[in-house]
This record gives structure tokens, sequence and C-alpha cells, in this order.
């Protein structure tokens, strides 16, 4: 069996994409300039590497505030969001390494120290996390996905049940979305991975909780070749992110 599963090409493979991790020279340059005390060491070493991508909704934030200001552009890019009040705003990060987050969120909160910006994490405010997964296999894909159905009342639990009746964060479980994971499979027998992914895209809603219309995109969601949790209520509370990557990094 297991010289079997080896045939299959890895997602990145199936799309031609690979993720550009430029997180080492992000981090230079950010300690080189800026950096003033040591961030909290927030994660384990064994997942130091793992790509993320994280977007942090929030609102009370100026109009004139950017992250291209005298602290420089490094980890985060800021986009307007309509769904937010008061100057409501995303910030979204560059594909990082999650040894990079420390350095990201202290950048982050140096950026509102500046601009003497007090977020507001209102309930409409969520955090969704990006997990690369163009280095994983077909297979590999389909086992983290129902593995994370299995374990979905856990990631509820471990982000609080804040937004498990959000209808921008459907729970797998709720929806009918497993079968088009299941009813396609036939292209994977075919050894049509590029079918199979385009038709789970196409047919993925992007306001359930596990979103996998990411990894190939369709006409309402990019394609990045990640996979979003979207469980997560607006927060910069260092252990909280931190125990969520983690969450989320272990399943994977």
């Amino acid at each position: 069996q297991s010289a079997s599963l080896q045939k299959y090409p890895t997602i990145g493979e199936s799309l031609s994409r690979q993720v550009r991790n430029r997180s080492k020279e992000i981090v230079q340059k950010y300690v080189e300039r800026i950096y003033n005390r040591p961030p909290p060491q927030l994660f384990p070493e064994d997942i130091d590497e793992e790509l993320i991508g994280i977007e942090i909704e929030v609102e009370n934030i100026d109009e004139d505030l950017e992250c291209e200001s005298n602290l420089g552009h490094y980890f985060w890019n800021i986009k307007a969001d309509g769904s937010l009040r008061d100057c409501g705003k995303e910030f979204v990060s560059v594909p990082l390494e999650v040894g990079a987050i420390p350095y990201a969120l202290q950048h982050l909160n140096h950026v509102f120290t500046a601009y003497e910006v007090e977020p507001n994490f209102t309930n409409r405010c969520s955090i969704h996390i990006h997990v690369n997964v163009l280095d994983m296999t077909i297979t590999e894909l389909l086992v983290f996905i129902l593995l994370y159905f299995i374990y979905e009342k856990h990631f509820f639990t471990v982000a609080g049940t804040k937004r498990e009746s959000n209808i921008f964060c459907v729970p797998l479980n709720e929806s009918d979305q497993i079968n088009y994971i299941l009813n396609n499979l036939k292209y994977i027998s075919k050894n049509d991975y590029a079918t199979y992914l385009e038709t789970l895209c196409s047919n993925w809603q992007k306001y359930n909780a596990l979103n996998l219309a990411c990894i190939y995109g369709n006409s309402v969601v990019h394609g990045y070749g990640t996979v979003e949790f979207r469980h997560l209520y607006g927060t910069l509370d260092n252990k909280i992110l931190s125990n969520w990557i983690k969450s989320i990094c272990y399943l994977k």
C-alpha cells in the first residue's frame, strides 16, 4: 500500500505551483531595522518551518494607517473589508514560516502603537489561518481533511464556541460538503488529480469553517494552494494565537 501511495504527486506538482518562502529574508530585515526586544518564543522547533498565512480582521483602524510607514513594509498588507465597521481592516500576512510569526505579531503591535490605534475585535472580527498544502500528496490531503472532520469539535473547543453558530463559519459536520470529497474520488482513480481539486474547489462554500476552495480557487475565492481555518475570533493574544496555530500544524 505504501508503494502505491507514493505514486501520487504533491498538490504543488498537480497545480505546477510552489510558495515563495521569504520568511527568513523578511525577519532579517525587520530585526536589523526595527527589532528592539526579542518576541516571545511561541512555537516548538518541530513546526518552525511550516508555512502558513494569517488574516486578521479588526475594527477601529485609522484611515491613514499603513504598514508602509516609517516602520517599513515587512509582514503585512492592509485590505479594506466591507463586512467590518468603524474603518475595519484586514491585515493579511505574506506566507510565513511558523518561527517568524512572533516577529510578525510584534511588528503589527508596533504599527498600532506608532499610530496610536486601539484595535477593536468585535463579534464581526475573526482570524483566518491558511495552511500550505502544496507539499502534500492528494492522499495526505484527503487524510488531513477526514481527520479534521473527525476532530472538528476539538477545533471549535480550542477556538471557543463564539463562531460555531456563525453563518461565516459553518461546521463541516453540519454541511453536505464532505459528499463532494467522497463523490468525486473517481477522478483520483483515473490519476486526474487536477480535475479532482478543481471540482472540489468549485463546489466548496467559502464560509465553511474549513475552507478548501482556496486550494485551487473558484469564481469567488482565489487559489493559494492552502486550506483555510476560519474558526478563531479576533484577538492578538499570543497564547491564544499560538495554541490555535499549533493545533492546526499538528493536525497536518
